[in-house]
């Protein structure tokens, strides 16, 4: 079928179009004019092309500074279609008998060869309605009264120009692909185009869109456009309407249907476009302008339990049975940015927790629907993007509870409490290749973590000295475990994993230096016992229990207490009260440390009970007497006032003894001491010294010290705890009994502040030993002796440690002091001299003495004469020699004229005590000469600087004064 083209430009009224006529051929009449005629059979259609309808703008926010330059896109053109009747002959061939013949004609919707569609709005093609028609003039039009000319324009309508709303069917833009997306928001959307083409497929009537006006002319297209069909709820775009003036937008409103992420409620979004005009630079502009974006909650609750059966968990993976909105912006930037909502989580023990959650709207439809968008979502969701105060990559999917009360798990049978401190929760998403069934939208929020503090963990911590404060301390990650999601709980009522926790040791100061136990490095949470260990299954052995925690600071408890095998699982239903059985059921033991939390007195309180198996075969020197047992508890109670929390923390090793012996090997050692106790029991509470009880059933000597065993009846031995004196130390306790031996006077011997005494020390710290003494007096209170003109003091002491060692110490300090006054000469001397011996099992020695006389006469006051001579040595073992300081100090006073001449050697021996050498220099040898203070000599000695003085001149020196 021929075509031909024309393109036509008449200026009086800005038409501007190009014609192309179908099966029509131009003739000339007779009359000399040219004219339209149809060529062949069939039909003939005059076709008019004009150019594009409608300006696409980028969108400004409102209140935000404006981007310049806008962008801005020209749509593609638009194309009328009419068909000429089967009795049409002929048409002049001139623009106003052309328009002429197509005004208030039927144009064409559907045609093989030519049909009308329109672009508008930008990208969006419509078809109109069968029967619609379209009015305009065929002349240039100017108006008598302002003799202002019409620009030309034809208006589409139905039967009349007053007739109804014409309807149009959309259609796919070629033009419309991603490819060639415009890269600037205007006021449709791709998604709501590709949702208005949807509605129309999907729609028994395709034509889904209404206009109340269309009117298109070169300079674009005057429009009123609004949807014509009923919200889909599969469909995001729920309403549309769309005005414009000469091509250029002035008006759009689309309601968006849709989902927030992660919980699945229900909302819209309201967009609202308007043309305002702003000043910028000192000019007005009319720019498009989005006003509003309106957030508008459907569905303010969401019930989870109801959807639980679709968890692959059975729900047990989302905490929460419900989520409320209770407050959500009205406003909103973007359907893209997240959205900040108020929350009220209900959990499954019917707390309310608020929080503010970030949310992402979801549109309807295959976006919430199928697996590959939702996975976009997910990781969109999950991943960190956005940036925090503190410049750190944050995830949306963290949610702050500010150490909200929350319980993990339902709580029916009241046998656990599973409420945790919940510092921050982490949601992730089920997509629905993950969920046992489908569900709109087809994903489903759980619990992907938490950080959280332990009130089992926190309140033990608390109470330490020294302890972190509660608001720096960090909460621990908690996830639920998987064989919990698997199968719910099994017979230890483990529910949650978290972040190894190092083992907590309960602080010295408050096991009174029993044991200072290690609990195990904890991985796990139980609704019955709190805290648990070794949550991936596995026997708890005793190194895993203690680690290198010492038993009285020395002993390994790793080999003291039997391992978990053969352990007896804990009933539930007693769970609150082993820790009061524990003491009155012998046969009741707890191989694995208990730690519970419960409701008590308006607060909480957490228990911690521990009573291990004791081995049959213990390492020396601690040998058990029957049924020894050692057992552990604490309470600490924090009131909901908020005061500072309480503990109460007492324990037991009953049925022991100590025995100390000399050193060797197994095969050499031997027994020299032995201790026996019927109970160690402590008692510690806040603010308050350790309470110690210590029963000591005897003290038997043994090997080569039974001679002490004549001591015995004068060392009280039957109750160290009774009467003794009780020192708690930072590092320990002294239990001490002291005996005091009145004064011993024989004749002109005179003993007294003779004490005899002996003490337990218990280490609470570790690898200190805990040690039995046996003293005469102390060192810093030693008794006194006296004879005539001479006395002096001393003491011993015989100490046994639980490492073998064995020390005795012993000093004696003795010396004279004689006076003669003559009235003209007086004078006087004296001597003082002293020992003190260290004696250790382990090869130590220490021996130390000194020696100090002298003498003084004075005449008249005139003269006086005073010689002083003090010689100290010290034996050190540990270098093996023996090292000497000499002094001897002369001081002369003759009338007004007085001086005082002093010099001292100092000697170290090498090779003391062995065989001695042929060679003895000088290098070992330290020489200083005093003149009155200030030092003239100096070392002499390898390495050492030339000396001031040689060895002869200081000999030549000396030997004026002898």
């Amino acid at each position: 079928m021929s075509s031909s083209f024309e393109t036509i430009v008449r200026a009086d009224d800005f038409l501007y179009c190009q014609f192309e006529f179908v099966n029509l051929a131009l003739r000339t009449a007779s009359t000399g004019a040219q004219q339209l005629e149809r060529a062949s059979g069939g039909p003939a259609f005059i076709i008019m092309r004009l150019p594009p309808q409608n300006v696409a703008e980028q969108i400004a926010r409102d209140g935000t500074s404006a981007d310049f330059p806008y962008q801005a896109g020209l749509s593609g053109p638009s194309r009328l279609a009419w068909r000429l009747p089967d009795t049409f002959t002929r048409v002049d061939y001139r623009l106003d008998a052309v328009l002429a013949q197509i005004d208030n004609a039927e144009l064409v919707s559907v045609d093989a060869v030519a049909a009308t569609v329109i672009e508008f709005p930008d990208r969006l093609l419509l078809v109109p309605q069968p029967s619609t028609r379209s009015a305009h003039r065929s002349k240039p039009f100017t108006s008598s009264q302002t003799r202002v000319t019409e620009i030309w324009h034809t208006t589409l309508q139905r039967g009349s120009p007053h007739g109804n709303s014409i309807l149009f069917k959309p259609l796919a833009n070629p033009a419309d692909a991603s490819a060639a997306a415009r890269p600037f928001v205007g006021s449709l959307t791709k998604a709501n185009r590709d949702d208005i083409l949807k509605l129309s497929q999907e729609s028994a009537d395709p034509h889904v869109i209404a206009s109340s006006l269309l009117r298109l002319t070169s300079l674009g297209a005057t429009a009123k456009l609004k949807s014509n069909w009923v919200a889909d709820p599969n469909i995001s775009l729920a309403a549309w309407e769309h005005d414009a003036e000469l091509g250029r937008d002035y008006y759009s409103y689309t309601l968006e249907q849709g989902f927030v992420c992660p919980i699945g409620h229900r909302v819209t979004i309201a967009t609202v476009v308007e043309r305002k005009i702003a000043s910028h630079f000192g000019n007005p502009v009319a720019e498009l302008v989005q006003s509003q974006k309106i957030l508008t909650i459907l569905d303010t609750e969401r019930d989870y339990e109801a959807l639980k059966d679709l968890y692959p968990g059975d729900g047990r993976e989302m905490p929460f049975t419900r989520i409320c909105i209770a407050s959500a912006p009205r406003n909103i930037d973007s359907n893209d940015a997240p959205i900040q909502m108020d929350l009220v989580l209900v959990d499954r023990a019917g707390n309310r927790i608020q929080c503010s959650a970030a949310t992402l709207f979801v549109p309807v439809g295959a976006a919430s629907t199928t697996e590959g968008p939702l996975k976009t979502l997910r990781q969109r969701y999950t991943e960190p993007s956005a940036t925090s105060p503190t410049s750190q990559p944050v995830s949306l999917s963290l949610v702050s509870l500010g150490g909200q009360r929350m319980a993990m798990t339902a709580n029916e049978d009241g046998l656990g409490d599973t409420s945790l401190n919940v510092e921050s929760l982490t949601f992730g998403i089920k997509l629905p290749s993950e969920l046992r069934g489908f569900v709109v939208p087809a994903f489903l929020p759980f619990m992907a973590k938490a950080d959280a503090k332990i009130p089992a963990l926190e309140q033990m911590v608390g109470t330490t000295a020294g302890a972190t404060p509660a608001a720096q301390r960090r909460a621990t990650q908690i996830e639920f475990h998987p064989n919990y999601l698997a199968a719910g709980l099994d017979s230890r009522q483990v529910y949650a994993k978290l972040t190894p926790i190092p083992g907590i040791t309960i602080p010295s100061e408050r096991a009174g230096g029993l044991t200072a136990p290690t609990f195990p490095a904890i991985d796990g949470l139980s609704r019955l016992t709190g805290p648990v260990s070794k949550v991936d299954g596995g026997m708890l052995r005793a190194d895993d229990l203690v680690k290198d925690t010492k038993l009285l600071g020395v002993f390994s408890l790793a080999s003291i207490i039997e391992d978990e095998i053969g352990a007896v699982p804990i009933d539930p239903s007693k769970v609150h009260q082993i820790f009061d059985e524990v003491e009155r059921d012998r046969n009741l033991f707890l191989p694995r440390p208990i730690m519970t939390t419960i409701e008590a007195g308006g607060g909480v309180e957490t228990r911690f009970v521990w009573k291990p198996r004791i081995k049959a075969a213990l390492p020396h020197p601690l040998k058990p007497l029957g049924s020894m047992e050692l057992i552990l508890r604490g309470r600490i109670s924090k009131l909901a006032s908020g005061d500072r929390p309480a503990f109460e923390v007492n324990g037991a090793l009953r049925n022991f003894e100590l025995s100390f012996s000399l050193l060797g090997g197994d095969a050499l050692r031997e027994d020299v001491l032995g201790v026996q106790f019927d109970a160690l029991e402590f008692v510690s509470t806040a603010a308050r010294k350790v309470d110690i009880k210590l029963s000591v059933r005897g003290v038997d000597f043994r090997g080569t010290m039974k001679f002490v065993q004549k001591l015995q009846t004068a060392l009280p031995m039957g109750n160290l705890a009774k009467g003794g004196a009780i020192q708690t130390l930072p590092d320990g306790v002294v239990i001490r009994y002291a005996v005091p031996i009145p004064v011993i006077p024989l004749g002109l011997l005179n003993i007294q502040n003779l004490v005899v005494s002996t003490s337990v020390s218990l280490s609470f710290v570790p690898d200190k030993p805990a040690a039995v003494r046996f003293t005469l007096s102390e060192r810093n209170n030693p008794f006194q002796v006296s004879v005539s003109i001479f006395g002096g003091t001393g003491f011993f002491a015989l100490e046994v440690s639980t490492n073998d060692v064995v020390k005795i110490e012993a000093a004696l300090e003795f010396g004279g002091v004689a006076s003669l006054n003559l009235i003209v000469v007086r004078g006087g001397v004296y001597l003082l001299a002293g020992i003190y011996l260290s004696i250790k099992s382990d090869g130590g020695l220490l021996i130390e003495g000194h020696l100090r006389l002298g003498g003084f006469v004075d005449v008249l006051g005139l003269i006086s004469v005073a010689i002083e001579v003090y010689i100290a040595l010290t034996y050190i073992k540990e270098r093996n020699v023996l090292f000497g300081t000499g002094r001897l100090t002369v001081g002369v006073k003759l009338l007004f004229f007085s001086e005082s001449f002093s010099f001292e050697i100092t000697k170290e021996v090498p090779g003391f005590g062995e065989a001695p050498t042929q060679t003895f220099g000088l290098q070992h040898e330290t020489i200083a000469l005093a003149v009155a203070g200030p030092v003239i000599a100096t070392a002499v000695g390898a390495g050492a600087e030339a000396p001031r003085m040689t060895v002869d001149q200081f000999k030549a020196y000396c030997s004026a004064f002898s």
